[in-house]
């Protein structure tokens, strides 16, 4: 009986160690490992003070019953993969790529820190990459990371919401306030003079003028000052006639005695005749030194002459 007993005890024993192999295959067969992305942590219904990667259309940007701004967009997200995971990847391990196991057949690591998988994007492989030294997340090849879509959600706006654009990787990104969003919705169409992007190259202009200041003189710089300027206004007043904002009963103004020193004025007229924008150009152009001032002064004027028919402004 003992001797039975011992022995059904060992079939026992064999049969569990047995299974206890088998239960590590599915995170190690044949030595080979299985890598998973880390959980998502981004949550659409719990988005608070944060950057999210989101798209919308035209008309997603509105104010609700409230007065309040809120936009529909689609919020998107990207895996991320431990460093250590990534750094003791082999061929013949599988990595998880958007809820599919991946077969390591090639594996490369460049200098750049990039770890190329089965040849990258252009041989049906893709590419890892990190930016901080804690995890890694795959590019495509405009270096563009591989977004997902989480989910979509209606996000109320504060001031201090900033929207940039991106969608263009070949370009500067772009960026947006909620008055920039309103006034496209209204139809307001905001045309202004940056240099770069939020004044990213002014160091730039400083450059050119210092050389200048050292180079050249006071007379060839009051050229190129006019000349610069004039053709500034000349492209906004372009912009504007591309969108049908000049009929010919307009009449465009300027005002500060910057834009209406020197030659500045003769050029925009010059500039204005060509364009053909106007049958008597010189009718439909006004400098003054002071708009606010003067508009000012005409209200007031207008206003004090209200009721007075026998002294109209």
């Amino acid at each position: 009986m003992k001797k039975t007993l011992s022995v059904i005890l060992t079939l026992i024993l064999s049969v569990g160690l047995i299974a206890g192999c088998n239960s590590q295959t599915g995170k190690e067969e044949n030595n080979a490992k299985v890598i998973n992305p880390l959980p998502e942590t981004l949550d659409v219904n719990a988005l608070d003070n944060c950057t999210v990667a989101v798209s919308l259309e035209k008309g997603n940007a509105y104010v609700d019953d409230s007065g309040k701004m809120v936009m529909d967009v689609t919020v998107y997200s990207y895996e991320l993969y431990d460093m250590v995971d990534i750094s003791t990847l082999e061929e013949n391990d599988v990595i998880v790529r958007q809820n599919k196991e991946v077969k390591i057949t090639g594996l490369e690591r460049l200098d750049s820190g990039l770890v190329r998988i089965n040849g990258g994007e252009e041989n049906g492989g893709f590419d890892l990459v990190s930016n901080d030294n804690t995890v890694y997340y795959e590019i495509g090849m405009s270096d563009m990371k591989n977004y997902y879509e989480l989910g979509e959600v209606t996000l109320p706006v504060s001031d201090e919401f900033e929207y940039v654009d991106e969608s263009e990787p070949d370009s500067k990104a772009k960026h947006y306030s909620v008055k920039d969003f309103l006034a496209k919705d209204s139809g307001i169409v905001l045309i202004g003079v940056d240099a770069g992007v939020n004044g990213d190259r002014i160091p730039e202009l400083e450059a050119i003028g210092a050389e200048m200041a050292k180079n050249e003189k006071k007379a060839v710089i009051k050229e190129v000052i006019d000349r610069v300027c004039a053709d500034i206004a000349l492209q906004i007043i372009d912009l504007c006639a591309e969108r049908n904002l000049l009929p010919p009963n307009s009449s465009i103004g300027f005002t500060g005695r910057a834009i209406i020193s020197g030659n500045k004025p003769q050029y925009i007229l010059d500039g204005v005749t060509k364009r053909g924008l106007y049958a008597e150009p010189v009718n439909h152009l006004v400098f003054v030194d002071d708009g606010l001032a003067r508009g000012s002064a005409l209200m007031g004027r207008c206003m004090n002459s209200s009721g007075h028919p026998k002294c109209p402004i």
